[in-house]
């Protein structure tokens, strides 16, 4: 049994001019919740819990500004103060088979607001006020998971399929230069795996893979029928690590992530997978500890996925960063 609560007030600015990009807004969230764990036989044991969520949005009226040069679309918004309930509830099983394999399987609702932020300053169109804006109803999912988790003595494997469905979900679209969230039927389904090895005494080998696809209803006619682009999924992920302890002082980790190609049914926004390397070296001192990270070791010249799957724009299609050192230092205290 336990209480969330969130009070949240946020605004955003044009540092050179000082005009209001995004109007300040409050959230405020109240979330009572219970959750409990059943033994029902000795390999088998259930939990389930239930919680409700309670949010409010306050917003003064504002007036959004123009998107572009090209476009003439500030308008006077009404503010408003808005607010959602909404019970979830979710329940799962977990299936002790041995004493080195787990089965499991659980389903769960989610609640979330949309991106406020990107609502608000999209707005366009005059007439409208805060109270009555469809785009800033919360997101509500429905999550399903089943996995199984693997313990050896000096070896770990997890792998798990999960689907992530939403009746009105949003959906990140560019409209003359500005994000807007468009709220539409989303279906996310997703692969993970994740593995590790200890190889010697205080060396690790760790591995993980990511699989995401999802599809929207853009048409609203019911049916999922367009894949999500790269503003709304990330793409397919394998990281390769190795971590060192090579005594009670120095740490090292060598890490390599690969970025798979994706295609989606715009050409235009295509991903060409690129791979990176890091790296980084801990040393503790007899107060705190510090450390050097190198981020793309090799000086990988690379167009992120971002500028690739997320919008077709020259002036957003930009390389990432080259080879990069960071140095710092940690207290604990």
């Amino acid at each position: 049994m336990g209480l969330d609560v969130l009070d949240d007030e946020t605004s955003q600015m044009l540092v050179q001019t000082g005009r209001t990009y995004v109007p300040e807004s409050r959230y405020r969230n109240l979330a009572p919740f219970l959750q409990g764990q059943f033994k029902l036989a000795e390999p088998l044991t259930l939990h389930a819990g239930v919680r409700h969520e309670h949010a409010e949005l306050e917003v003064d009226t504002f007036q959004t500004i123009d998107r572009s040069n090209i476009t003439q679309d500030n308008v006077t918004v009404d503010g408003g103060n808005p607010s959602f309930n909404e019970t979830l509830y979710n329940a799962g099983v977990t299936y002790q088979a041995t004493d080195w394999a787990q089965l499991y399987a659980s389903y769960s609702e989610g609640f979330g607001m949309p991106d406020v932020g990107r609502v608000l300053r999209g707005i366009g169109t005059p007439g409208q006020d805060v109270d009555t804006l469809l785009q800033l109803q919360p997101i509500v999912t429905d999550n399903r998971e089943i996995g199984a988790r693997f313990d050896w003595d000096d070896y770990g494997l997890e792998i798990s399929y999960y689907e992530s469905n939403a009746d009105y979900g949003q959906r990140l679209t560019e409209q003359n230069g500005s994000w807007v969230g468009s709220r539409e039927k989303t279906e996310i389904q997703g692969v993970e795996i994740t593995g590790d090895m200890q190889v010697a005494d205080k060396h690790d080998l760790s591995l993980s893979y990511a699989h995401t696809e999802g599809k929207s209803d853009q048409d609203g006619d019911g049916s999922v029928d367009t894949k999500l682009t790269g503003i709304n999924i990330a793409p397919d992920t394998l990281k390769l690590g190795w971590s060192a302890a090579w005594n009670e002082r120095v740490s090292t980790r060598l890490q390599g992530s690969y970025y798979f190609d994706r295609s989606v049914d715009d050409s235009e926004l295509d991903f060409d997978g690129y791979g990176l390397v890091d790296a980084s070296l801990a040393y503790r001192l007899p107060a705190g500890r510090v450390s050097v990270g190198i981020e793309n070791l090799t000086d990988e010249d690379y167009i992120t996925y971002y500028s690739q799957a997320a919008r077709i724009s020259d002036e957003y299609y930009f390389t990432g960063r080259g080879r990069t050192f960071t140095l710092g230092y940690q207290l604990d205290f």
